[in-house]
């Protein structure tokens, strides 16, 4: 070849104390690379090859680049794309699937690899989402959005290359158990799931195989816990089963509750069963248990009338009290505290509980042993000791369960009943 064209050469020592001309190529003999200048810059630009980034920046090959003990590298047997830091793999990415800290499995996202940290939070050390303000820009102003969910997952399908496959369980989101301990550590507490603060709601059923503990729990369908459910308050759109116990809030259903007993926590005498304006219709049960001892019914009164009275039937309404001694119109004494009372929906300006049978108080004079049949009296709502042959059918109130000796009322104990 008859022409040659040299350049400007030197070391890399020369090169970098040399100011050349704007578009000026030098040779740096040193490191075999060409420069270029721009008539300002001190040692120009390095036009780099792949033997001057190794040695300045890391090694550069077909298949990766890496700096040090840190890599990105795409696998030739999978063609797998693989990031290293100090040695680890920390990020693998596949067709159509990721791993973070492991390698890719089947699943479009797997973290593993374990994790040391200093200082732990309730922030999370697996998986965190940090907390971010999300700004609703459709809405108008005033206006309501339907929904506003910030992480939010689909529902999947699930299909079969093969006809006729059945699947037993199937989740969108799957959580295998709570943390076990391990070396060093011991846990007070396990949670396989827990909500901080604030309402849960579940618009479908929800099925525990162990317990459900504190919190509130809001759900359009069935709550359904082979264990306990424990603390707070429970709202549920259909029905409530538990083969072990419910404790403690307010149990709320439009459906059917479900459990083997119903035992009351608190303090003995305070809480209800259902309301005085929205009852229940039928109780089935082999046996109840009160602490009070009467059987009651509501009957209208033509005056209000102190429990104890003893009354009969007439006046201008259904009840009044007595004032005729073995009155054959005897109905009862009016109950203190009945343990059940019937017709208890009765509306008019008096009513009464008439205890009909079972132990009350009761108002009576003149003298009375215990066991004697007590009647009607002349003194108005008392009773008193129905004396050997003054029986007439049906004035005979019940038994004085005290001894009583006074002219004056008082009032002892009596066995109520038509005896």
């Amino acid at each position: 070849m008859a022409t040659q064209i040299q350049y400007r050469r030197g070391t890399d020592t020369q090169n970098d104390a040399f100011t050349g001309a704007l578009g000026e190529i030098t040779v740096d003999t040193t490191n075999k690379t060409l420069r270029v200048h721009d008539g300002a810059t001190q040692g120009g630009s390095n036009i780099a090859t792949v033997s001057y980034v190794d040695s300045e920046i890391g090694s550069i090959q077909a298949n990766a680049i890496t700096f040090g003990s840190t890599a990105m590298s795409i696998a030739s047997s999978n063609a797998n794309i693989v990031a290293s830091v100090a040695g680890t793999t920390t990020l693998t990415i596949a067709q159509d699937k990721v791993g973070v800290g492991t390698s890719a499995t089947d699943a479009k996202l797997t973290v593993g690899g374990n994790k040391s940290a200093s200082s732990w939070t309730t922030n999370g050390i697996g998986l965190r989402l940090s907390g971010a303000t999300y700004t609703d820009s459709s809405t108008s102003a005033s206006g309501t959005a339907v929904t506003n969910h910030i992480h939010a997952m689909s529902i999947p399908s699930l299909a079969a290359t093969n006809g006729g496959v059945t699947t037993t369980d199937a989740a969108t989101l799957y959580i295998a158990g709570a943390p076990a301990a391990s070396t060093n550590m011991t846990i007070t507490n396990p949670w396989a799931f827990r909500v901080q603060q604030d309402n849960s709601y579940f618009g479908g059923a929800v099925t525990v195989i162990g317990n459900i503990t504190g919190g509130n729990l809001n759900t359009g369908s069935q709550v359904v816990a082979t264990g306990n459910i424990t603390g707070g308050n429970l709202n549920t759109g259909s029905q409530v089963v538990a083969t072990g116990n419910i404790t403690g809030g307010n149990l709320i259903t439009s459906g059917l509750a479900s459990v083997s007993s119903i035992v009351k926590t608190g303090s003995t005498g305070v809480g209800n069963i259902g309301q005085s304006d929205n009852s229940f219709n039928t109780v089935f049960a082999k046996a109840t248990s009160a602490q009070y001892a009467d059987l009651a019914e509501k009957y209208e009164a033509d005056s209000k009338y102190a429990p104890g009275t003893v009354l009969v039937i007439g006046g201008e309404k259904e009840v009044t009290q007595c004032s005729k001694y073995a009155d054959p119109s005897a109905a009862g004494v009016v109950s203190t505290n009945p343990a059940h009372l019937m017709n208890s929906e009765l509306n008019a300006e008096y009513t009464v509980d008439l205890a009909l049978t079972g132990r009350v108080p009761c108002c009576v004079v003149g003298a009375i042993s215990k066991g004697d049949l007590l009647t009607t009296s002349e003194i108005e709502g008392t009773a008193t000791r129905l004396l050997p042959g003054s029986f007439v059918a049906g004035c005979v109130i019940g038994k004085a369960l005290e001894n009583y000796n006074s002219k004056e009322a008082g009032v002892i104990e009596v066995l109520v009943g038509k005896i």
